[in-house]
């Protein structure tokens, strides 16, 4: 019994000594697994942050074009509409129906007095070759063929009466078709119902506000930028900036500069155009537009994520011939996916920095890269 329990204390200490030396290097100290990136020299510019906010590319207040009361109204606030398509509204349009069956009865009458007239013309043409060739046998007297003439002149001047009355009355029907689709009220652009002006059975008078709509898809962004800072900037070149509730970095396009400055704050209003394709930027958000100060120079960039922030600051974690160095880093400012930072000590393009791992990190602990 005795020799049993000796082997099996021997067998747990040979064990644990095995364990142990697996999970440290020479001296005891235990390695940490991690992951890596790398440290970037990019050229670009020092950035100044300036706030603002999310503004939609279009906002329109539709009205109603006609009188008449309200039969249909089927949108919601909050509801997607689809340009050309999504019926905001409809006015009774039984008075524009019965102007249009009008319309359509006129112009029928007309195309069959253009007939006539066509008719009658002919018949005057016929009468006066007749009486041509009578007049060549001396078988007609003058006045037969002045007649025939006038009746021949009358006969195109009808006709030519008829014409311009049949196109007066297909412009007419076209009016009251015209006149009878502003009774469907239809969406300007693909947009969001943001505001209701009436409600069903409602009476509206033309140019009254019925629904109110803010596009989708692309949406701009307005910064207010400092004037020392506007000429730096020029319309058509991109942008960086963070939309601060979604915490994301994204970029955009200078759409427009306004050249209408605030006298009391010295700025100037920027729009930056941005893509918006799953509908996640919303109007009202806070912005964090990166704004260009000077000329492009080389700085030293690291990834998001190898930035550890603490009440004494930002530091990153480097990996040095496979053990840990804490570097204390100044963050100055973000660019796409990395920050771009002023280290404590020299660093050089290629190290490697933590990105995953780094939070149980202490100085010299060796490092096991894992991929």
């Amino acid at each position: 019994m005795k020799h049993t329990r000796l082997t099996i204390l021997l067998t747990l200490s040979l064990l644990l000594t095995a364990g142990l030396a697996h999970g440290q290097e020479a001296g005891g100290v235990p390695s940490a697994r991690v992951r890596v990136g790398t440290i970037e020299q990019k050229n670009t510019q020092v950035r100044w942050d300036v706030v603002g906010r999310l503004i939609e590319r279009k906002r329109s207040i539709i009205a109603a074009e006609q009188n008449g009361r309200i039969i249909e109204l089927d949108v919601e606030e909050g509801d997607t509409v689809v340009s050309g398509k999504t019926v905001l509204a409809r006015i009774d349009p039984v008075l524009a129906k019965l102007n249009v069956d009008t319309a359509e009865a006129e112009l029928d009458q007309a195309k069959a007095m253009l007939e006539q007239a066509k008719s009658q013309l002919q018949q005057e043409e016929r009468d006066l070759s007749f009486y041509n060739d009578l007049a060549t046998k001396n078988s007609a007297r003058p006045k037969e063929v002045d007649d025939a003439k006038t009746a021949v002149d009358i006969a195109r001047a009808e006709l030519a009466s008829a014409l311009a009355n049949l196109a007066q009355k297909k412009v007419s029907l076209e009016l009251a078709k015209e006149e009878l689709d502003r009774h469907e009220v239809k969406a300007p652009f693909n947009g969001v119902v943001v505001r209701k002006h009436t409600e069903l059975g409602q009476w509206v008078n033309q140019g009254d506000a019925i629904v109110e709509i803010i596009s989708t898809g692309q949406i701009k962004a307005q910064v207010d930028v400092p004037e020392s800072l506007i000429n730096n900037l020029v319309t058509g070149s991109g942008i960086s900036l963070k939309v601060d509730p979604l915490n994301m970095e994204t970029q955009g396009r200078i759409n427009a500069i306004i050249p209408d400055g605030s006298s009391s704050a010295r700025t100037f209003p920027v729009h930056i155009l941005l893509e918006n394709p799953d509908g996640a930027l919303k109007v009202g958000m806070s912005v964090t537009a990166h704004i260009p100060t000077t000329k492009a120079r080389d700085f030293l960039t690291v990834p998001r994520n190898a930035i550890l922030t603490s009440s004494l600051g930002s530091a990153i974690w480097v990996n040095m011939e496979g053990k840990a160095i804490r570097v204390d880093v100044k963050i100055l400012f973000g660019i796409e996916d990395r920050y771009v930072i002023e280290p404590s000590m020299p660093l050089q393009p290629g190290m490697q920095v933590v990105i995953e791992g780094a939070e149980r990190l202490f100085p010299t602990q060796p490092l096991e890269v894992i991929q």
